[in-house]
């Protein structure tokens, strides 16, 4: 046996002190010597990293050039620009289509309080919601009853209105004991309820499309990535076994 294969095999057989079953680094070297201490420490040191370059020695490290796992059939350039033939309609279309929804809900919320003439449109066409009256199904008050309707009005009622009723020949005899203001309040506060529920469904069409116009953005960027892959670069780069292998 050579020196050199007599040294290695007492090194394989040499347990570290970090190997050995004490507690701590104190219990370890606790019955040396300060100077033998240090010797010791460096002997374990050294016999480690002797263990490792037998194990992997470094001249069995190599590198190599990553090959691509799939090679597609058209390079990057036309797959970037078929994905452009395919998704600039989609995504023209659809960001028209989002920009519409869009305008639709900011000259909505800039015109969304009443005017006079909405409140006045609102009293009326729906007169029974702010005032009292016989509707009778759209018949309203027989016209042979009409005179004594109008003689018997209800204290703390007032006379808003006699129009002809929707259906037949009789009349809508419109009272109220509310205040022109309170009324005006009234028709204002219904129609800005209203306002609001049909800007919530706009604004839900407007949302509707921003999904849609996200849905489509992220179906191309995924295809982008793709396309990305088939770049000719990849191609360039030649792996070592080939070479290896002559």
């Amino acid at each position: 046996m050579s020196i050199r294969d007599e040294h290695e095999a007492i090194v394989d057989r040499k347990p570290c002190a970090y190997d050995l079953h004490f507690t701590d680094e104190g219990d370890e070297y606790a019955h040396m010597k300060p100077y033998h201490k240090i010797i010791a420490k460096l002997a374990d040191e050294e016999a480690k990293k002797e263990r490792l370059r037998k194990i992997v020695p470094a001249n069995n490290l190599e590198f190599i050039n990553p090959e691509p796992l799939e090679m597609t059939d058209v390079c990057k350039t036309e797959a970037l620009i078929a994905l452009e033939r395919k998704y600039y309609p989609l995504l023209k279309e659809q960001r028209i289509k989002l920009d519409n929804a869009y305008d639709v809900v900011k000259n909505f919320e800039e015109t969304q309080k009443p005017s006079e003439y909405d409140i006045e449109y609102e009293l009326k066409t729906n007169p029974f919601i702010y005032y009292e009256g016989n509707y009778n199904n759209g018949f309203g008050t027989a016209r042979e009853n009409v005179p004594k309707v109008l003689q018997s009005i209800p204290d703390g009622f007032r006379l808003m209105d006699v129009r002809q009723a929707s259906r037949g020949t009789g009349s809508y005899i419109l009272m109220t004991n509310k205040t022109d203001e309170e009324i005006l309040q009234l028709a204002e506060a219904n129609l800005t309820k209203h306002y609001s529920d049909k800007l919530n469904k706009l604004k839900q069409k407007l949302k509707k499309e921003l999904d849609s116009m996200k849905a489509i953005i992220s179906e191309y960027e995924s295809q982008k990535k793709i396309a990305m892959q088939a770049d000719i670069e990849q191609l360039t780069k030649i792996s070592q076994k080939y070479s290896k292998a002559l």
